[in-house]
């Protein structure tokens, strides 16, 4: 059981030694907002090169509003049960935004942002179902050209997120050669 109570983690915190924040924020009910420039890299083997383990950080904080990151590499059920997580930003998803953007509990997200580097793979994001226009867009600014690549990537929306796009803000994504379903 987690801390009930908690509204907010202290604004500085240092994890530079730390390799695991698995269950940190396990059912914090609670919390309302995290932002830290934490570095998630499955494949890190010292503190300093990442954080190595985060699953279940954030599991069943269901007042979590807003999640802010800086290198993704892969989240193991990091944001699962957040019903009312509406902000997420993410300055690298490191190639693996199917991974960060795949949790059913992300239909109240309206906000996508942060620098986005890294965002170079097929990506569902049809339960977003409130993503707003301006997220969309900056969505679309970050995808990594892909034109050389034999397969495209496919980012996909929900027909009302596709219905605020106009054709020339649908050519950013085409022209660096995603595919939009």
């Amino acid at each position: 059981m987690g801390c009930e109570k908690l509204l907010r983690l202290p604004d500085t915190m240092d994890f530079s030694l730390c390799t695991n924040i698995g269950s940190m924020c396990y059912r914090c009910l609670a919390l309302t907002d995290f932002q830290y420039k934490l570095d998630i890299d499955y494949s890190a083997k010292t503190a300093s090169e990442g954080i190595k383990e985060s699953s279940t950080c954030f599991y069943f904080c269901t007042n979590l509003k807003r999640l802010s990151f800086g290198k993704c590499r892969k989240y193991n059920s990091l944001v699962e049960m957040c019903p009312f997580l509406e902000e997420i930003n993410i300055d690298d998803f490191m190639g693996t935004t199917s991974n960060v953007l795949a949790s059913a509990d992300l239909f109240r997200v309206t906000k996508i942002g942060g620098e986005l580097k890294g965002f170079n793979k097929s990506a569902t994001l049809s339960i977003m179902r409130r993503l707003s226009h301006d997220a969309i867009l900056n969505i679309f600014n970050a995808l990594e050209d892909v034109t050389e690549e034999a397969t495209k990537p496919t980012i996909t929306f929900g027909t009302e997120a596709l219905r605020t796009l106009t054709p020339d803000e649908k050519l950013i994504a085409t022209n660096k050669g995603w595919k939009i379903a």
